[in-house]
């Protein structure tokens, strides 16, 4: 008799259990909680795209006033690049990248106008000056040596050509390697203005270690903004990084507006339309309705004296 008690109130009790297990499933994937976590990264979900373990955190939440000094003063660096930017008419966004023993290896600040390439952010042009610019001077320096060493002595002269006959060459700054796979993910960067999609994608493939930025993007923000591609997974051979915001945010933000009060001198020239008083419309209207109303009487005048 035990074996056959499955009464239909039973299965009414099932189905109904498993009813609000899909509905709850269903309300954290909606789209408006999806929305809500890409501004608040304390209160998303992991996902198929997204890790967890990768967020953004809000400077507001850090506390400790030493670790607070410590990165305002190299978002103050950044902050410098933003104002030469300004300088060259640039929108003012400027960047360094800081290695973990505390030497800034690379600065950058907007050049898309200087270099008429829509894709030269100061990220962008901080992590090229790293390997450009650096290589550029190491072989400068070591083509002046080379020469030096050839006006002294043909034995010098020979271990130079014996040491420089490999094609990798490690290139030393302040002990730092450059050439090294792992160097950016010992890196933290620090950029006036949230990284843009394009930009916190390439962060991502460059494995940087860590990221501050002073305001948001909220327009083309990758780091939270619009899009959280700071801890994606779906960026093939992406490395996911943490980030925190609101770093010296309003100086980042001041920095902004003084671009846009100002009068771009780059800016193409706009066609302005004149303003019109909406009393004159009015007055213009009566006036071409008065005339018109002449003109069909004179009309009508003209062709009854003719009859």
């Amino acid at each position: 008799m035990e074996s056959n008690s499955s009464s239909p109130s039973n299965t009414s009790t099932s189905t109904t259990t498993t009813t609000t297990t899909t509905t709850t499933s269903t309300t954290q994937t909606s789209p408006s909680s999806t929305s809500s976590c890409c501004k608040n990264s304390s209160s998303r979900q992991p996902h198929q795209h997204v890790s967890a373990q990768h967020s953004l955190r809000v400077m507001a939440d850090i506390k400790d006033i030493d670790e607070i000094e410590k990165h305002s003063k190299y978002m103050r660096l950044a902050i410098e690049q933003g104002y030469i930017a300004l300088n060259e008419g640039e929108v003012p966004v400027g960047c360094v990248i800081v290695h973990r023993n505390g030497t800034v290896i690379a600065r950058g600040f907007n050049k898309t106008n200087i270099k008429k390439n829509a894709t030269r952010h100061a990220e962008i042009e901080a992590l090229d000056s790293i390997y450009l610019d650096n290589v550029n001077n190491y072989n400068n320096n070591n083509n002046n040596n080379n020469n030096n060493n050839n006006n002294n002595n043909n034995n010098n002269n020979n271990n130079n050509n014996n040491n420089n006959n490999g094609h990798h060459q490690h290139v030393d700054l302040n002990g730092i390697d450059i050439h090294s796979e792992d160097l950016l993910s010992e890196c933290t960067l620090y950029v006036t203005v949230e990284p843009c999609i394009m930009c916190a994608a390439i962060l991502q493939l460059s494995k940087i270690g860590m990221v501050y930025f002073g305001c948001y993007n909220d327009k083309f923000g990758g780091n939270g903004s619009i899009l959280p591609i700071h801890n994606a997974t779906c960026v093939e051979n992406g490395h996911p990084y943490n980030c925190v915001s609101g770093l010296l945010k309003d100086e980042a933000v001041y920095l902004l507006q003084k671009f846009y009060f100002q009068e771009n001198k780059k800016a193409p020239t706009p066609n302005k339309r004149k303003k019109v008083d909406p009393d004159t419309v009015k007055n213009n209207e009566k006036f071409n309705v008065n005339n018109n109303n002449s003109n069909n009487t004179s009309t009508t005048t003209t062709t009854t004296t003719n009859q």
